[in-house]
């Protein structure tokens, strides 16, 4: 019985946290919201969302991670003022989003320093499959709590 207290406890500790994603997600559809330092608008989130898991499997987590941190959002200019990602007036993305909940909760496992990116693909190969099958685990629950707390039309902007 112990294990099935245990598994228990650690998809519910992951459908926790994959509907507080979803939640952050949702409440920055419209208007920017703020994490951390950080300001996030999350347009598309869903779609992403969706996207990822078949990303992971086709391509390896570590590709699928560099191309995420490829989509991040860049500087903006505006009336010869620049402003970084993360500002009011230039929230980061859906992306951006994306990466910063994934790289926490592998954080809140695994306690690395450094970038999420950079943990990936340091690791031997097991403890690679260990962390690519976490990650599809987590995705499945957020997927389905996006398509029910986000409403709209999916976009796909690439």
């Amino acid at each position: 019985m112990p294990n099935i207290t245990t598994c228990r406890g650690i998809e519910q500790k992951r459908a926790d946290y994959a509907f507080e994603c979803a939640l952050e997600a949702k409440n920055s559809t419209d208007s920017p919201l703020q994490i951390g330092n950080d300001f996030y608008k999350s347009k598309n989130y869903k779609s992403y969302a969706k996207k990822i898991p078949m990303l992971v499997k086709s391509n390896g987590l570590g590709a699928s991670f560099a191309f995420i941190l490829s989509k991040k959002g860049k500087e903006k200019r505006e009336n010869n003022q620049t402003f970084a990602p993360g500002t009011q007036r230039n929230p980061k993305n859906a992306y951006d989003l994306i990466y910063k909940q994934t790289s926490d909760w592998i954080n809140s496992k695994y306690s690395f320093t450094g970038d999420f990116s950079e943990f990936i693909i340091t690791r031997n190969s097991n403890e690679y499959r260990t962390i690519t099958n976490e990650v599809i685990a987590l995705f499945t629950w957020l997927r389905r709590f996006a398509e029910g707390l986000i409403e709209g039309e999916e976009e796909q902007e690439d």
